[in-house]
């Protein structure tokens, strides 16, 4: 069994917040497949009704590759291009972030501290197995909440992964800005029940990505035909959602409560920004992010 060891270096895997956003990749195309072929005949010598064989034929009008053929995970980087592109976005967040980081206290306030033994003490064993589902990705849980699978929404699934990709960014950028510590560097008996992710604690990139997901999905309902009474119970359930996954990382010692505090707000700026609604110091109009507004409405088709 000593082979078994060196599957410890798998462990720092667990700590890819970039995977936030990658659930159901191959529930995309129904699970994936491995397609088998015969060695001595190959399909592409199969013969033709004329006897020619098929790898001999070719279509005339091949399809291109439109925008619903474009699966989730992609598209979502079309969006996120345009924003970074035409949008003065980090402007816009800054006026946001810089009050939010003004009140920020590097290692954290003793308030802060005593918060998460609290909770290490207190909740952290009823939380964990929440923590660890949620470690590597979340998106699941929007499609439980919602009742959906990529099969029957596509698109409103693709809204989900534009919200993590968009929200993953933008706090990374402001991550490598501050560089604040994690609360378990700073408190060690805190001991997280996962790896400590290797990049700074500030803001949780996991209350931006949920945060912002919970957003872009109430946005998506808001514009479908849905009864709006139906609408409001999704909408209590989506923000409860996401302020929870927020708060299981503080549970599990790998956030201060002030770095949900900054992801949320981050969430609510690129909001704006993705909806062409001006809240920061920006000067000039908010261009229309049109694969944003796009994946939108196609997603609000769904819910007719």
């Amino acid at each position: 069994m000593a082979s078994n060891a060196s599957n410890a270096s798998n462990a720092s895997n667990a700590s890819n917040a970039s995977n936030a956003s990658n659930a159901g990749i191959a529930g995309e195309t129904g699970g994936g497949w491995v397609l088998a072929e015969r060695a001595d005949l190959p399909f592409v010598m199969a013969l033709d009704s004329a006897n020619n064989p098929l790898g001999g034929q070719r279509r005339p009008n091949p399809v291109s590759f439109s925008d619903w053929r474009w699966t989730a995970v992609w598209y979502a980087y079309r969006v996120l291009h345009e924003l970074v592109q035409t949008t003065d976005w980090k402007l816009e967040a800054d006026a946001a972030m810089t009050p939010a980081w003004a009140g920020v206290t590097l290692g954290g306030t003793a308030a802060e501290h005593d918060n998460l033994t609290r909770a290490a003490r207190d909740e952290r064993a009823a939380a964990l197995g929440e923590i660890l589902a949620q470690d590597g990705e979340f998106v699941t849980e929007f499609m439980a909440l919602l009742s959906i699978v990529p099969g029957t929404h596509p698109r409103t699934y693709r809204v989900l992964h534009i919200a993590g990709l968009v929200a993953l960014f933008a706090a990374m950028y402001y991550k490598d800005l501050r560089d604040r510590p994690r609360p378990s560097q700073v408190v060690p008996a805190l001991m997280p029940p996962i790896p400590v992710p290797g990049h700074a604690s500030w803001p949780s990139g996991h209350a931006a990505q949920a945060r912002l997901m919970a957003l872009c999905a109430d946005r998506v309902l808001d514009a479908s035909a849905m009864n709006p009474a139906d609408r409001i119970v999704f909408q209590e359930n989506l923000y409860a959602l996401a302020a929870r996954i927020g708060r299981n990382r503080e549970i599990a010692g790998l956030h201060f409560p002030s770095d949900t505090t900054a992801g949320v707000a981050l969430a609510n700026s690129l909001f704006n920004t993705l909806i062409n609604v001006h809240t920061g110091p920006s000067m000039t109009p908010l261009p229309i992010i049109g694969t944003f507004n796009g994946a939108i409405s196609d997603a609000a088709n769904e819910w007719s």
